[in-house]
């Protein structure tokens, strides 16, 4: 009986740095037959020279794709559209998935017909102190709530979402494409989209990953405020995603109308993030906890304020 295949869709744009590390992770796979799409946006750096003068130091087949229009989810359609595969799945420039995950991820959908996607739990990781802290905080349920695929899970578990996930080629067939018109939060809208017609995403600690963090605060918050704001288009319907939206304006509030009682809220507010720190993290270090605490703060405020400004824009039009 054949193995199905399985298609890897990698959206880069000026990839240079990250394109060798990136393939070399893939082509460790143990799960064959694979197939590589690269879906390039207009590089203009050395991304598709280097792949095609290196093309040949692979033993999977690769593929380059143009993506003219630059963006993550019009890379993805297109890699869909090219696919061969039985399975798809579409890991980050920046990450890298351990060498059985994809592997498991097959054996999880091969005995769980009921299953449509199964996703990575992440191992968040830095490069440089700023980048440490980042990734503590992005590794801690205060920082980022209740993403169980940062967070982690024990077992195999339904979740709403499913991060680098291995999907059914039925998935995209019949729910679709990505929404274009979105920069960020694509894959919220589309499972919510894919959920509403029945189909069921599961987070498994048996697939792994590695996600580098932001190396800067200002990377970091930058992107928070534009994930919040993305937000607003879609949230998937997932109420928990607004609650940066709701800290920020509820604070406002409280602090025009009773000073003292909003540095109540703000100190039991960084109480609770230094417990979870302490507890959770094992953070011990007071100069390391000062900068978590700012960290954190900063990614609430930040993804709340883009979440604020989404929902003006959508006001005004």
């Amino acid at each position: 009986m054949s193995r199905p295949l399985v298609s890897v869709l990698l959206v880069v744009r000026n990839g240079a740095s990250v394109i060798k590390r990136c393939l070399e992770t893939i082509e460790a796979q143990r799960w064959r037959p694979l197939e590589l799409i690269i879906i390039d946006g207009d590089s203009d750096d050395d991304t598709v020279n280097w792949i095609k003068d290196n093309i040949s130091n692979y033993d999977i087949p690769i593929r380059i794709v143009s993506n003219p229009n630059k963006t993550l989810a019009s890379g993805w359609n297109l890699g869909i559209q090219s696919a061969k595969g039985d399975y798809l799945i579409r890991p980050d420039g920046h990450s890298e998935l351990d060498p059985l995950a994809i592997e498991n991820g097959v054996k999880k959908l091969e005995i769980n017909p009921a299953w449509s996607a199964v996703g990575a739990v992440l191992n968040t990781k830095s490069k440089g102190l700023v980048a440490g802290w980042i990734a503590t905080v992005l590794s801690n349920p205060v920082g980022v709530g209740g993403s169980r695929f940062r967070i982690g899970v024990k077992k195999d578990k339904e979740t709403d979402t499913a991060v680098y996930a291995l999907y059914r080629r039925e998935v995209f067939e019949k729910t679709g494409r990505f929404n274009e018109g979105m920069k960020r939060n694509q894959d919220i809208e589309f499972h919510k989209r894919a959920q509403d017609l029945g189909y069921r995403f599961f987070t498994s600690p048996d697939v792994q990953a590695t996600y580098y963090s932001r190396s800067s605060a200002n990377q970091f918050l930058k992107q928070a405020f534009s994930n919040g704001y993305w937000v607003t288009r879609d949230s998937g319907g997932h109420l928990r995603h607004l609650a940066p939206l709701v800290f920020v304006v509820g604070m406002s509030g409280i602090s025009l109308f009773n000073l003292p009682l909003a540095g109540l809220v703000l100190s039991a507010y960084l109480t609770i993030c230094l417990m979870s720190y302490l507890l959770i993290s094992r953070v011990w270090n007071p100069l390391v906890w000062s900068a978590l605490l700012i960290l954190t703060l900063g990614l609430h405020i930040s993804y709340g304020l883009g979440s604020l400004w989404g929902c003006i824009r959508r006001i005004v039009g």
